[in-house]
């Protein structure tokens, strides 16, 4: 009798395991994520790959089955199309998390036929972002736009901070950044400033250092890119990534 009662007390608990697992299986894919990761994913997407899902968290991509047991961060290549799929649904978001700030928080140097657009995360003291300056007038020739959001590696209170939102407050504010960026003297001033709100972006998309340039097409180039490989990479001429030499930042 008494192993007739323990059979069936197992085969209940088995019961009730099979049935949490059916329901687990019936879980939304965006509720299991939740519950195994500890944060709800801003979306799922479908994907090119069979069985398998996009996972969008803000600006991070994962690629999750369908189950929700596997998830890969890191490159996915597809052999057919040539490219990473991850990375490509990244920079899309990217450029959505850059367009949701706004160019009204920007400051930007317009080419006068634009044929390409920049957008460039900078401080005002890093030596790589004062040398990509100079570099601006040759690339709006060349028909490229330049958007600075502002990147700052310094505190709140600080000297450097301090410069950068004086930039900001400025009646001119391409002439006080370039001003800024040449050592020339700018007046401090005051004003509501986008460069917490600039800073935050930039760390939301992973950024450490200065300068950081994105493309329109998302793609990220760190540090400083001469503007003649610059030119010709945006007009794809060169390879998509800077050689290492010229990939030169400063944190």
């Amino acid at each position: 009798m008494r192993h007739i009662r323990l059979f069936a007390a197992a085969a209940a608990a088995l019961s009730l395991s099979c049935a949490a697992a059916a329901a687990a299986g019936k879980q939304p894919l965006a509720a299991r994520l939740t519950d195994r990761l500890g944060a709800a994913p801003t979306r799922i997407e479908p994907s090119p790959v069979p069985g398998w899902r996009l996972a969008v968290y803000g600006t991070q991509v994962f690629l999750v089955s369908e189950d929700g047991r596997w998830l890969v961060n890191g490159a996915v290549l597809s052999l057919e199309r040539g490219e990473d799929i991850l990375e490509a649904r990244r920079r899309q978001a990217r450029l959505e998390a850059i367009e949701g700030f706004g160019e009204r928080n920007m400051i930007v140097f317009p080419a006068k036929e634009r044929r390409r657009l920049l957008t460039v995360f900078t401080d005002v003291s890093c030596p790589y972002c004062r040398a990509f300056h100079r570099d601006v007038p040759a690339l709006n020739e060349a028909g490229i736009t330049v958007r600075y959001v502002p990147f700052a590696l310094a505190p709140p209170g600080s000297p450097r901070h301090r410069l950068m939102v004086s930039v900001w407050c400025a009646k001119d504010r391409r002439a006080a950044l370039t001003a800024a960026k040449s050592d020339r003297p700018v007046p401090e001033r005051r004003c509501e400033s986008p460069v917490d709100a600039g800073t935050r972006l930039g760390r939301l998309l992973g950024f450490t250092g200065t300068p950081t340039l994105v493309t329109d097409t998302g793609e990220v180039l760190r540090g400083l890119v001469p503007a003649a490989q610059l030119v010709q990479m945006l007009a794809g001429k060169a390879p998509a990534r800077p050689t290492p030499a010229a990939a030169r930042g400063t944190r």
